[in-house]
C-alpha cells in the first residue's frame, strides 16, 4: 500500500503586483457574441523540463494562466530568481477563450496555443535559456537576483500572420455549432494542431504551419455518424433541426502524440471514450466505460456535472495514462486506464477506480502515482484531495490535505489598546490580506472608484483605511446619539468598534473572493503542486512530523509504526504508541476547552498582553471542568478518559513530546552558529535556490505555519496537564505522576510555550519603517565591528507592511546560513534538487537559528543591523529573564566600544 503523506497549503500573498503588459488581438468577432456565449473562469499551469537542474535558469520556474471572457492572463513565476516583466494580459476581442490553454517548450521558444470560439492563435516567446545567452541587459538593481521574464518584451511574433492565427469555419449559426472545448499540441514538424469539439458531436481539427513559415492553414471536421443522420443533416435546415445535443458530443478532450500521428481522446455524453487519428481523420476506438462500473443499470443516469478526461505520461518509457471523471446521479468516481495497441487495434487496460464523496469538481490532474482533485464541498468550502495509487497493484490510501482556513472575523482586544491600533495591526499583519482586498474594502466604504494595482501603496492605503473607517464611525455615532442618547465617549467607543469590525469583515470577504480557486498545476519532476487562485498561486508542501500527527483528522488511521518512521524522538514502539494517545488526549481536551471558553481562541492574544500562561490555563480549565462533571456520560469525556488511560507512562510520553518540541534538543549550546560556513559554501551552485522574493516568502510562510503548530501543541499540552492535575484521580493516575506534572513537566511546557510564542511573534510582526539613509549609515557604522556576515544588502531593504521580521531575516543572513548548513549536512546534491524536498529541512534549520533557547544571539544582532530597536527590546525581553539579557549585552560589549555604546543606548 502506498505511503500516505499529509500536505499543507502555503498561500503566496503577493502584495506588490507588476502591472501586466496588455496586447489586444483582433479576432473579427462582435461583442454581442461574447455576451451570448458564457464560459466559466478556468486556469492551469506549465513547468519547464529542467526545473530540477541545479544552476539552470529554469530551476523552480513555471507559468500559470487564467482565462475569463475574452481575456487570457499569463504569469511567469520563479522561486530562485526575481523575474522582470513577468505578467502579460492578452485580450481576444469579442471571442471567449476556451479551456485547456496549451503551453509547449522547444529549444528556442516557449509557445502558447490558444483557441477561442472563433479563432486559434500561436503566441511565441523566447526560451529562458535563450534569454540567458543573450543577456547583456543593464539591470537597474539586484542583478544577482533578477532575470528577464519571457513575457518582458511581449509576443515575439506577428499575431496577425496566417502562420500564427486562423479563423474557424463554422458550419451553422446555432449555439451548438460553436466550439466549446479545445485541446492543442505541436507536431514534430512544429505545426500547431488544435482540436475543438461542438455540441453536435463533431470535432474541428485545425493545423497552423510551422512558426515563421508561409503555409496553408488546414481545417477538417471529424464526426462519426450514420447514413440517416447524414441525410437528415444535408436535407433539413439547421433551424428546423434545432440545437439538440447528440449523445456522441464530447464532454472532455485531450491529445497525445504517438509516432507521426496525434491521437485525439474524447469522453462523450454517452459515457464512451473515443480515439481519433489526426492523420487519417478516422475513429480508431470506441470503448464503453460503463463496462468498468459495477451496477451499470443503476448508475447510468447523468449527474449534475459533465464527465472529464485528463492524461499523464509515465516517466521512463513515456507510456500514456488516462483518468476519467464520471459523474452520475447517485455518485462520482475516477477511472484510470492505460491505452495499448495490440495487432493494430487500441484497447483500454483498467488500472484502478477511485470513489469520491459528493462535491462539485473544480479541476483535477494526476501523475503516474498520485491523483489530485480540487472541489467545492456541499457547504461551498474548497477541498483538495490526493490519492496515491500503485499502478501494479491498484492499492489506494488517501492523503489529507490541509487548505488555508478562512480568516476569523473576531478580533481580541488585549489590555488598554486603542481600537484602531488593534484592527490596523490585524489588517496589515504580514500574509493576512492582499492589498487589493483591503483597497476594495476602502472603495466599498467610500463608494469611490478603485485605483489600479500599480497605484496601491501600503503606507498610503493605511491612511485611506483610517479615513474611511473614521467616516463610517461618525455616521454610526450620529445614528446612535439620536436613537439612544447615551454618553458621548461611550457612544464614540461603540461606534469605533462597530465601524472597524464592519471594515475587517469586509476585508475577510473580499480576500476570499480574490482567493477563489480556479485550477491545479503539478510538476512531476520537481514535485511542485500548486493551486491557481484568482490573484495568486498557493503551493502544497508535505507536513512535517508534528503537523502530520497533530493536524490529522481523528478518523484517519495512524499507527505507532507510522510514527516511528519519522524517528521523532524515540524508536521504542511503546513510547510511540503513548505519543499517539497523548496527542489524541490533547486534541480532545482542547476541543472541549474551545467549546467552553472564548479564552481558548484568544490564548495567544492574552499572552501578548503579558498575562501569565498558567493564569490563562487555570481560568479556561475552571470553565471546562463543570461541563465534564455535569455531562460525565458524554462521548467526548469518555474518549478523553480512554485516551489518557491508554497511555502506559504519561511522564515518558510528555518527556518525548517536549523533546520533539525543543529544537535545541536540550542542548542550547549545540545551536551556536559559525558564520565561516557561509564562506566555505559560497561557490556552491545551489546557493540561488529559494532566494527570490517568492521563494523567501514561501519559506517564511512555512516557518509561520510550523511556529503556529508548535504553539498550538504547547497550548493544548499545558491545558491538558492543568486539567489532569485538577481531576487526576478520576483518570487513575498515581500520586507520583501528578507530582511529576506539578513540579517538572509544566515548567518545561512553560519554557517551550514561550519559545514557540517568540517564533510566532517573529513570523507575524512587521518591521518598523526605516529611512534608507539611516539604514545605510547604520551599516557603515557597524562595518567596523565583527559583523561582516550580517552587514549585507538584501532584496528587501525597503520595508513594507507585507513583510515580517522572519521574512526579512530569511532574505538576509538567515537564508544564507540555512543554505550553507543544508549543503554542509549533505541535503543538496550538486546534480539535482527539488525545492519541495528541501523546504522542510531548510525551515527546520531556520527555526533552529531563531530558537530563543540557544546560546546564539544572531537574530538580535540582525535586528540591530536593520535598525529594529523596538523589536530588539521585545525579542530580548522574550529571552529567559535578566540573565539572558545580560549575557547578550556582555557578548556584544566584548566586540568593542561601538557595540557597547549601542547596548548602553538600548538598555
Amino acid at each position: 500500500m502506498a505511503e500516505a503523506v499529509f500536505y499543507r497549503e502555503i498561500r503566496q500573498i503577493k502584495q506588490i503586483h507588476q502591472p501586466p503588459k496588455t496586447i489586444i488581438v483582433n479576432t473579427g468577432a462582435s461583442q454581442g457574441t461574447l455576451e451570448d456565449l458564457k464560459f466559466p473562469e478556468c486556469a492551469g499551469g506549465f513547468s519547464y523540463k529542467d526545473s530540477c537542474q541545479i544552476g539552470s535558469v529554469v530551476s523552480n520556474r513555471f507559468i500559470v494562466w487564467r482565462a475569463y471572457g475574452d481575456v487570457l492572463e499569463l504569469e511567469e513565476e520563479c522561486l530562485d530568481y526575481n523575474l522582470l516583466g513577468g505578467s502579460l494580459r492578452c485580450q481576444f476581442q469579442g471571442s471567449s477563450v476556451l479551456d485547456s490553454v496549451s503551453i509547449q517548450e522547444t529549444r528556442s521558444h516557449v509557445i502558447v496555443l490558444v483557441a477561442t470560439i472563433f479563432s486559434v492563435h500561436r503566441l511565441m516567446f523566447p526560451h529562458p535559456a535563450r534569454l540567458s545567452q543573450q543577456r547583456s541587459l543593464g539591470l537597474s538593481s539586484n542583478t544577482e537576483h533578477s532575470l528577464p521574464s519571457i513575457f518582458m518584451d511581449g509576443v515575439q511574433c506577428n499575431l496577425s500572420s496566417p502562420s500564427n492565427c486562423a479563423n474557424i469555419a463554422i458550419s451553422g449559426t446555432t449555439v451548438s455549432s460553436f466550439p466549446y472545448l479545445a485541446t492543442a499540441g505541436l507536431t514534430k514538424e512544429d505545426e500547431a494542431m488544435f482540436a475543438m469539439t461542438t455540441r453536435t458531436g463533431s470535432i474541428i481539427l485545425v493545423k497552423l504551419p510551422p512558426g515563421g513559415v508561409q503555409g496553408i492553414v488546414m481545417q477538417h471536421e471529424l464526426k462519426q455518424s450514420s447514413m440517416i443522420q447524414r441525410l437528415w443533416s444535408g436535407l433539413v435546415p439547421s433551424v428546423v433541426r434545432g440545437s439538440q445535443e447528440e449523445a456522441s458530443a464530447s464532454l472532455s478532450i485531450c491529445v497525445h502524440q504517438v509516432g507521426p500521428d496525434h491521437l485525439i481522446f474524447t469522453l462523450c455524453r454517452d459515457v464512451k471514450l473515443r480515439i481519433w487519428s489526426s492523420k487519417s481523420h478516422e475513429c480508431l476506438m470506441t470503448a464503453d466505460l460503463l463496462e468498468y462500473i459495477a451496477d451499470t443499470a443503476r448508475r447510468c443516469t447523468p449527474g449534475s456535472q459533465d464527465h472529464q478526461l485528463r492524461k499523464a505520461v509515465l516517466p521512463g518509457d513515456g507510456a500514456l495514462l488516462l483518468a476519467a471523471f464520471l459523474c452520475f446521479s447517485d455518485g462520482c468516481q475516477f477511472e484510470i486506464f492505460q491505452p495499448s495497441r495490440i495487432s493494430g487495434q487500441y484497447h483500454l487496460n483498467h488500472i484502478t477506480t477511485v470513489h469520491v464523496l459528493p462535491a462539485v469538481l473544480i479541476d483535477f490532474t494526476f501523475t503516474s502515482t498520485q491523483l489530485w482533485s480540487l472541489w467545492y464541498s456541499e457547504q461551498g468550502e474548497p477541498l483538495l484531495e490526493c490519492v496515491p495509487f500503485n499502478n501494479a497493484e491498484g492499492a489506494l490510501r488517501g492523503s489529507q490535505v490541509f487548505l488555508d482556513a478562512k480568516k476569523p472575523v473576531d478580533v481580541f482586544f488585549g489590555g488598554e489598546r486603542d481600537v484602531a491600533e488593534t484592527y490596523l495591526e490585524q489588517i496589515f499583519r504580514p500574509g493576512r490580506f492582499t492589498l487589493q482586498a483591503i483597497a476594495k474594502a476602502v472603495t466599498f466604504f467610500r463608494r469611490s472608484a478603485l485605483p489600479p494595482d500599480s497605484a496601491i501603496d501600503a503606507g498610503a492605503l493605511r491612511e485611506q483605511v483610517v479615513a474611511a473607517v473614521d467616516g463610517e464611525t461618525k455616521t454610526i455615532q450620529l445614528q446612535e446619539e439620536e436613537e439612544e442618547g447615551d454618553g458621548e465617549e461611550e457612544v464614540l467607543y461603540e461606534a469605533q468598534v462597530e465601524a472597524w469590525k464592519k471594515f475587517y469583515v469586509c476585508c475577510v470577504q473580499y480576500n476570499e473572493v480574490t482567493m477563489k480557486p480556479l485550477g491545479l498545476v503539478v510538476d512531476r519532476d520537481s514535485g511542485l503542486v500548486g493551486i491557481v487562485r484568482k490573484t495568486c498561486v498557493s503551493f502544497l508542501r508535505p507536513c512535517d512530523p508534528l503537523e502530520h500527527f497533530y493536524m490529522r483528522d481523528g478518523n484517519a488511521a495512524v499507527s505507532s509504526a507510522d510514527f516511528m518512521q519519522y524517528a521523532l524522538a524515540n524508536e521504542d514502539p511503546l513510547v510511540c504508541k503513548d505519543l499517539l494517545y497523548l496527542m489524541e488526549s490533547m486534541k480532545l481536551f482542547g476541543s472541549l476547552c474551545a467549546k467552553a471558553s472564548d479564552l481558548y481562541l484568544n490564548f495567544e492574544s492574552q499572552l501578548s498582553a503579558k498575562v501569565s500562561p498558567q493564569a490563562i490555563a487555570d481560568e479556561i480549565v475552571m470553565m471546562v471542568l463543570p461541563s465534564l462533571v455535569q455531562h460525565e456520560g458524554q462521548s467526548d469525556q469518555t474518549c478523553l478518559a480512554e485516551a489518557i488511560q491508554g497511555i502506559s507512562s504519561l511522564p515518558d510520553a510528555i518527556d518525548a513530546l517536549l523533546s520533539v518540541l525543543d529544537l535545541a534538543k536540550g542542548q542550547p549550546g549545540g545551536l551556536d552558529i559559525d558564520l565561516s560556513v557561509v564562506e566555505m559554501t559560497r561557490s556552491h551552485p545551489s546557493n540561488q535556490l529559494l532566494t527570490s522574493v517568492s521563494g523567501v516568502r514561501l519559506l517564511s510562510m512555512c516557518f509561520a505555519q510550523q511556529a503556529e503548530t508548535r504553539l498550538a501543541i504547547c497550548k493544548d499540552l499545558l491545558l491538558l496537564q492543568t486539567g489532569v492535575l485538577q481531576t487526576g484521580r478520576s483518570y487513575g493516575l498515581s500520586a507520583d505522576t501528578l507530582d511529576y506534572l506539578r513540579s517538572e513537566s509544566i515548567e518545561r511546557t512553560y519554557e517551550m510555550l514561550r519559545a514557540a510564542s517568540a517564533l510566532k511573534w517573529m513570523s507575524m510582526t512587521a518591521p518598523s519603517g526605516v529611512n534608507s539613509n539611516v539604514l545605510e549609515s547604520n551599516l557603515r557604522q557597524l562595518a567596523v565591528l565583527q559583523t561582516s556576515g550580517l552587514v549585507q544588502r538584501t532584496q528587501m531593504n525597503t520595508f513594507g507592511d507585507s513583510l515580517s521580521l522572519a521574512e526579512l531575516f530569511i532574505d538576509g543572513i538567515g537564508g544564507t546560513l540555512a543554505h550553507s548548513l543544508l549543503i554542509q549536512n549533505g541535503f543538496i546534491s550538486e546534480a539535482e534538487a527539488s525545492s519541495w524536498k528541501l523546504v522542510d529541512p531548510m525551515v527546520t534549520i531556520i527555526s533552529q537559528i531563531l530558537w530563543p533557547i540557544s546560546v546564539s544571539f544572531l537574530f538580535n544582532e540582525f535586528l540591530v543591523v536593520k535598525c529594529q530597536y523596538q523589536e530588539l527590546l521585545v525579542s530580548v525581553a522574550s529571552a529567559s529573564g535578566r540573565a539572558e539579557r545580560l549575557r547578550w549585552h556582555c557578548a556584544w560589549a566584548a566586540r568593542g566600544d561601538g557595540a557597547e555604546l549601542c547596548c548602553n543606548v538600548l538598555f
